[in-house]
């Protein structure tokens, strides 16, 4: 029924709702590309380019690693206990129960690559020969940040040798402080080596219950010995100290 005016059209048919008006159904549409052809897709071969030669060429072959320098060509400064003094650390861990006994060393320096043998063994060589033999009293054991079981010299008379291989491999042309140990310590065994935090404690009872402390030893010779060779207490060379 439409409307004119003020008056009503009962002739009139009122329009079509278009939100209710049933539309016949769309066609379906095949997809824009074959599935099946995208599993047909082998990935291709890599491709390798040579640059035109210049100053800033890549080479064709894949460039070499940074590091050049192995660990097992790194070797460390130390100080070594007498042989029957080392005997007695490996035995008084052994019987404690540590699966893996480190040898005896009180580390000065690491790092040191001995591709660089000829600069750092002078450098090493002018400390040594003005510095007299001296004596080392080490501490009982103790547990070291939870994971270390380490013996530390009492006094000064090692930390001033650190010092001073220090300052003469500086003078050498060695980074300052690349490579130094922090503070020089006998390391006996860490988390690392198999044991564990409570087990470090037990180990270190067990060293204060077989060996006699303060525990003293003749530092006579700077050793240099290889870090990747933890199994092996045989260095690579001796310095002797006054020599």
């Amino acid at each position: 029924m439409a409307r004119r005016g003020d008056e009503w059209d009962a002739g009139a048919v009122p329009p079509e709702d278009p939100l209710r008006k049933e539309y016949p159904p769309l066609p379906q549409k095949a997809p824009p590309f074959d599935l099946d052809a995208l599993g047909r897709i082998s990935k291709p071969e890599t491709r390798r380019f040579r640059w035109r030669r210049g100053r800033h060429r890549s080479p064709a072959h894949d460039p070499a690693p940074k590091v050049t320098t192995a660990r097992s060509s790194v070797a460390l400064l130390a100080l070594i206990p007498a042989p029957e003094q080392c005997v007695a650390l490996r035995d008084a861990l052994a019987e404690g129960g540590a699966p893996y006994a480190m040898p005896p060393r009180l580390t000065l320096r690491n790092g040191l690559s001995m591709q660089d043998e000829g600069a750092w063994r002078s450098a090493i060589l002018e400390v040594t020969r003005a510095w007299r033999p001296f004596t080392v009293r080490l501490r009982p054991p103790e547990v070291v940040e939870e994971r270390m079981l380490s013996l530390a010299p009492v006094g000064d008379s090692v930390a001033d040798l650190q010092d001073a291989l220090g300052r003469s491999l500086i003078t050498a042309g060695f980074a300052p402080r690349t490579g130094d140990v922090a503070s020089p310590v006998l390391l006996l065994a860490g988390t690392f080596t198999g044991v564990t935090r409570s087990g470090l404690h037990e180990l270190a009872n067990a060293v204060r219950d077989r060996i006699r402390f303060p525990m003293d030893f003749r530092a006579t010779t700077l050793y240099t010995v290889a870090e990747a060779d933890g199994d092996s207490d045989l260095p690579i060379d001796a310095f002797p100290l006054g020599g």
